[in-house]
Parts: C-alpha cells; sequence; structure tokens
C-alpha cells in the first residue's frame, strides 16, 4: 500500500482542454516538469508571447533587455501584467521620476525582480519605513538613494536593513547616506556574505 501511495504522489495528471475533447496526462513530477509547469503561464491559459510583448511596451525593455530578464528569472512570464503596469506606475510617482524611462534605466534593468513587486504589499511599506528611519528625507532625497542602490527596494527594512541604517547614522550624516548610500553597506540579492 505505502508503494502506490508514494507512486501516486508522485504523479500529476494535467487536464488539458481542447475544444471537443478532455485529454488527461499523467505526467512524472521531475524537477524539470515542475519548472516549465509553474514558471509558464500558457499552461494557465496565457500565451507566453503575448505576456512577454505586453511587458516590454509597458516598460519599454528592447527584446535584448528582455532576454537578459528572462533567462536569469524565467517566472517573469507568469506575473500578472495588470500588477505590473500599476506597481511600477506607483514606483515611479512615488519616487519622483518622470517617464517609465527613468524606472527602467535606475531600477528595472538593475533589479528585475521589481517587475514581481506588488506596491502596496512589498514595496511602500519598505521605502516608507526607510524614509522614517532616515529622519523624514524627503520623497526627492529617498529617489536619489534608490537610484543609487535600488535593491533597498527588495530587502526587507527590518530583516535586512534597519541596523545597517542605525549603524550608518552614527558614523554619518543623512544628507551624506543620500549622495552616498554605499555607507549603508547594504546587501546586494544573490552576494554571497562577507567571510570574516
Amino acid at each position: 500500500m505505502v508503494y502506490w501511495v508514494k507512486k501516486v504522489t508522485s504523479y500529476l495528471l494535467l487536464w488539458i482542454a481542447t475544444k471537443n475533447t478532455s485529454t488527461a496526462f499523467v505526467v512524472p513530477l521531475t524537477t524539470i516538469t515542475k519548472r516549465v509547469i509553474f514558471s509558464r503561464p500558457l499552461f494557465m491559459g496565457k500565451d507566453n508571447d503575448n505576456v512577454a510583448k505586453e511587458m516590454q511596451e509597458i516598460v519599454g525593455l528592447t527584446e535584448r533587455e528582455w532576454n537578459r530578464i528572462a533567462s536569469r528569472i524565467p517566472e517573469i512570464e507568469s506575473y500578472s501584467t495588470e500588477n505590473l503596469k500599476e506597481s511600477l506606475e506607483q514606483l515611479r510617482q512615488r519616487l519622483c521620476m518622470n517617464s517609465m524611462q527613468d524606472v527602467k534605466k535606475k531600477i528595472v534593468l538593475r533589479l528585475p525582480q521589481v517587475l514581481g513587486y506588488n506596491f502596496d504589499n512589498d514595496v511602500e511599506p519598505q521605502l516608507q519605513l526607510l524614509q522614517d528611519a532616515l529622519g523624514d528625507i524627503t520623497n526627492e532625497e529617498l529617489a536619489m538613494l534608490i537610484s543609487k542602490c535600488p535593491q533597498i527596494i527588495g530587502l526587507d527594512y527590518a530583516k535586512d536593513v534597519k541596523d545597517n541604517v542605525e549603524r550608518a547614522m552614527q558614523e554619518h550624516e543623512v544628507q551624506e547616506l543620500v549622495q552616498k548610500p554605499v555607507l549603508l553597506d547594504i546587501p546586494v540579492r544573490g552576494a554571497s556574505s562577507k567571510r570574516k
């Protein structure tokens, strides 16, 4: 009995509906299968090419830029284009940027993960905590800091940024930190930790 339970749980039943019939396919849940299923919206009734083109248009990405981002973050094609458009527009306004091209150059190309963030849940609360910690700097000053150090957007303030900000504020003036965010010693996504 245990053998059959393991066997059954190691397979996924995919139903692919066509116009006239429904066909069931049993597919082993290998790592490759999982990656294809969960990273390709074609299985969710979307067309990858249309999603990619729409995202490229929203952000203003060239084909080469899109391919580079998609190779680093394959799940990008499963992101919601509605969320992307709304979140990037809110981010543009929050950081006082003039155009989506500014967002693309200063944020997206340096932190492509931002394309999947929800502004209200993932970005705004962290930006507000940072802005408050730095003594209520202006939105323009925050924009200057973020454009020089966009990885802050992808970090949890309390866990990854707060201690660095407090330490840096003891040693430097706020305006110096805004001008030179490297003084905050903010970790870069995907970077290995420093060895001591």
